[in-house]
């Protein structure tokens, strides 16, 4: 793994939101910008959130664990690898695709009552990276944070 540096790590993500036509703004580096938090009151909930998912995405690719492809597909490699009963590896990277059609989407949504968020985002998280949900079930609630916040993008 390569560490980068926090502004290219923003660059890099900043790249990958336009692949993904993602329309919502783009990743500001607070060290660049003069800061503008005296001027505003109080965040809103929704921007708090989309900040600590920023956080989240540039820390790490700044350790190396996201890198991105040159088709920009977002890779993530896993902290802790999932292992079989035996110890065998058997999920150490996830490549997520950019665009996923509709129909592939509510293929992976069919049979999940609309009220369960959990598996809703696991199913997400399963089509947009052609993983298995019983495999990505199996990775520890940091790991998957992250996968949330990947998948809020990309939704």
């Amino acid at each position: 793994m390569n560490p980068v540096d926090r502004s290219t790590a923003i660059v890099e993500l900043n790249k990958w939101l336009d692949a993904i036509d993602y329309e919502d703004g783009r990743i500001v580096d607070e060290n660049i910008v003069e800061k503008i938090e005296e001027e505003k009151s109080e965040e809103d909930a929704e921007e708090k959130q989309n900040k600590a998912g920023e956080k989240i995405l540039i820390k790490a690719v700044c350790d190396g664990f996201i890198t991105f492809g040159d088709d920009m597909r977002l890779n993530l490699e896993l902290k802790n690898p999932i292992k079989a009963e035996d110890g065998q590896i058997i999920l150490e990277k996830l490549h997520f695709k950019t665009r996923l059609a509709t129909w592939e989407y509510n293929k992976a949504m069919k049979g999940i009552k609309p009220d369960d968020a959990d598996k809703r985002m696991l199913a997400t998280i399963a089509a947009f990276s052609n993983v298995a949900s019983s495999r990505i079930d199996r990775m520890s609630t940091k790991e998957i944070r992250i996968l949330q916040v990947i998948a809020g993008y990309l939704l």
